[in-house]
């Protein structure tokens, strides 16, 4: 789906929207001056040739988008550690049923989902996501069902038109068969996406790694029974832990973990073994402790890095269920996004809640096996490092959640707001309580509408959200001013919005002409301009992702700012905030009265639109 491409907006409404971008984080009036006459020239001179390129190239690979080579390069040539850096997670909803208290006969139930879903897949019979932007009154409706399932995975054909023609848009899903039998493999300087054939998963206990066969011999899944046997069989084994538990490795610095690997090649039974891994449907991690979601930062800290211990981060996904029967999903970021992941664990979580019959696990006819390991001297003490290494990491990173009840999605239209804009508002207003400064902020949204779309950035930070958040603690303003500002904020930021999900956006226009400069071995004065390194800084790197399915997601810190996932149910908000250098309880405390305060203005001002 998503057939038609991405084109690259013009180079003047570029130029345009990035002097909005950058304009409230300018505070020097000499500075704004020179970076203005720095776009012109770009724009009258070097940007002309450079777009000229970029369209051309674009012709020629009119089976793709522009970007999608150079953003897969951009994550595999990131060297940074995958925990914490690059890999998100999403925590599932609690299974009612009585039996799935049982870790194994949870996991099972849900790798069985992944297998059904991944059978779909393959099989062709995997309907598109819809991205609606009017209100979707036909998209629940059976013939646009049909007209959807009638849109082939390539080309633009008279179904697809008809359901463009309601504002409704066919997700692509060229990244969905990246979710199994993938894996990131470490190469020094850039990493490799490598797929390849299985029929097993890898389960990960203790820091030891086992092969598990979940597919018979036509490729159709076993039995949830059975595939519960053999998870019991390993729980009930529980090898202790290795001395130099090898899955740590995958949390090095790209370069480091390359060596690593490549060093371990070097032994027959280190090679049978990575094939293996790297072969697997997904990983499986089992046997990390449980807790009480009365407080869920433990649990976020678990499912986002977990101390570094028993994942192996490379593999597409790693399905996480703890001792007392809560999953999550972590996942490597190069090959997809999130809305290809969420739409995954959608379906797998609601599939795995029909399997309510209670069961009982089958005993293992199979052995599982234990992957075994060759470990040189110098590797062990790679793995000492890693561990080291990763520990100082998970130490560094502060995390902090703030449950806002009362004014999620219902709560905010209910006092006139839009809920994504407001809750945007909420976390400049509380960056700039204890900053005092208007940084860069980068909103993260899927461009998946077209053909091998990603993402786009929305730059939350305006002329208009600025100007909002100096006058809310202004005495000297009235609350109905105070008001009409943030719903000017809201406007906005909604506008920028619907404008990035279709394309037409600042940043990878600018990132794609900056790239066909560096292909000619030169640059422009304005990609060294302080005005773009200031707004690519990103201080407050967020992004949303809500569904019925997912009680708990978030990502680290990807700048010394702040990283935010916040999500809106009907009743509650959600913020997930994660940073290196900064104290997140005091930016959850500030981002609750921030909320709190723009209730009250947007009850109090009878601001009208």
């Amino acid at each position: 789906m998503g057939r038609t491409r991405v084109e690259e907006t013009g180079l003047a409404q570029t130029c345009e929207r990035y002097i909005d971008a950058i304009t409230p984080l300018v505070s020097s009036t000499k500075q704004l001056r020179t970076t203005k006459n720095l776009v012109d020239d770009f724009r009258k001179a070097r940007g002309v040739e450079w777009h000229a390129e970029l369209q051309a190239m674009d012709m020629r690979n009119s089976h793709t988008s522009y970007l999608s080579a150079w953003w897969y390069e951009e994550y595999l040539k990131n060297r940074a550690p995958l925990p914490i850096n690059m890999n998100p997670y999403l925590v599932l909803r609690d299974d009612p049923s009585p039996h799935k208290k049982d870790p194994a006969v949870r996991a099972a139930c849900l790798i069985h989902s992944a297998l059904v879903f991944k059978q779909q897949l393959d099989r062709g019979k995997l309907l598109p996501e819809v991205f609606n932007f009017k209100p979707p009154e036909y998209s629940q409706q059976e013939w646009f069902e049909k007209l959807v399932a009638a849109c082939p995975s390539s080309a633009v054909t008279v179904p697809y038109m008809a359901i463009t023609k309601f504002q409704s848009f066919p997700l692509d899903m060229s990244q969905f068969p990246s979710l199994f039998n993938s894996t990131r493999v470490p190469k020094s300087h850039q990493d490799e996406l490598r797929r390849q054939s299985g029929s097993h998963v890898v389960v990960l206990l203790n820091d030891n790694v086992y092969k598990v066969t979940v597919l018979d011999a036509e490729g159709q899944p076993l039995g949830v029974a059975q595939i519960a046997g053999r998870l019991q069989a390993l729980l009930s084994a529980q090898e202790p832990r290795p001395q130099h538990p090898v899955p740590v490795l995958t949390s090095e610095h790209r370069d480091r973990w390359a060596e690593a690997r490549e060093q371990m090649e070097g032994s027959i039974v280190n090679r049978e073994s990575l094939i293996t891994v790297d072969s697997a449907l997904f990983a499986v991690c089992l046997g990390d402790e449980g807790g009480e979601i009365t407080n869920p930062v433990p649990l976020a800290k678990q499912m986002l890095h977990n101390g570094g211990r028993n994942r192996w981060w490379d593999k597409s996904f790693s399905l996480i269920v703890t001792s007392d029967a809560k999953a999550a999903i972590n996942f490597e970021h190069s090959w997809g996004d999130g809305v290809a992941v969420l739409r995954f664990a959608v379906d797998v979580f609601n599939h795995s809640l029909a399997k309510a019959a209670p069961l009982v696990p089958e005993l293992a006819t199979e052995a599982v096996q234990l992957l075994p390991w060759d470990l040189s001297p110098a590797v062990q003490r790679m793995v000492q490092q890693a561990n080291a290494r990763i520990a100082q990491d998970c130490a560094k990173m502060n995390l902090g959640i703030m449950l806002c009840p009362g004014m999620g999605k219902a709560g905010i239209a209910k006092i006139g707001g839009r809920p994504d804009p407001f809750m945007q508002l909420a976390i400049q207003l509380a960056y700039w309580r204890i900053h005092r400064v208007v940084d860069s902020v980068y909103e993260s949204c899927s461009t998946s509408a077209f053909k091998h779309g990603r993402t786009e950035c929305i730059r939350g930070a305006t002329i208009e959200s600025a100007a909002f958040v100096k006058a809310m603690d202004d005495a000297g303003l009235s609350v109905a001013h105070k008001a009409g500002l943030l719903l000017k904020a809201s406007d906005k930021h909604a506008q920028l919005s619907k404008d990035a999900k279709q394309g037409h956006g600042v940043d990878r226009h600018l990132y794609a002409l900056s790239k066909i400069g560096s292909l000619q071995g030169c640059t422009h004065d304005m990609f060294l301009d302080p005005t773009y390194r200031a707004l690519k800084a990103d201080m407050l790197s967020t992004s949303s992702l809500y569904s019925d399915a997912v009680m708990l997601g978030g990502f680290g810190p990807v700048s010394p700012g702040y990283g935010v996932a916040y999500a809106a149910a009907d009743d509650v908000s959600l913020f997930h905030i994660t940073s290196w250098g900064h104290h997140t309880g005091d930016f959850c405390t500030a981002v609750q009265q921030a909320v709190h305060d723009m209730a009250a203005v947007l009850t109090s001002g009878k601001a009208k639109r």
